[in-house]
């Protein structure tokens, strides 16, 4: 399955030069591309704390479900970044980080539509 991140991870990230970092947050695990000749604004370890946040949030989320609907993503921005987060699974995600001058609805399609290509 890792291999099937990675390619995700690279197919994501093609599709707009302004995404910066694509990750598959997946129990625990990450794994993820940042744009060559890019730095992350955060380590390793700041991301997972910070993802392990975001499935706790889409855990209670679910529990509003049968009123009004699944999450099919959220989305923050901050003023270096945009974060874009699609819950896959349980416990598991996508993050999506592009340049806060982006409009993250001109290529929220185009990752919601490989995502599904992927079967996540």
């Amino acid at each position: 399955m890792i291999l099937d991140y990675n390619r995700f991870c690279d197919e994501v990230i093609e599709t707009d030069p302004r995404i910066r970092y694509v990750g598959i947050y997946d129990s625990g695990g990450l794994y993820g591309k940042l744009r060559d000749g890019l730095n992350s604004f955060l380590d390793k370890e700041e991301t997972v704390d910070s993802l392990e946040d975001v499935v706790k949030t889409f855990a209670k989320r679910k529990l509003l479900a049968p009123k009004i609907g699944y999450t099919i993503y959220a989305l923050e921005t901050y003023e270096k970044v945009n974060r874009i987060t699609i819950p896959i699974g349980t416990n598991s995600l996508i993050l999506v980080s592009t340049d806060a001058i982006l409009n993250p609805s001109e290529i929220l399609d185009k990752i919601l539509q490989i995502k599904r290509k992927y079967g996540f």
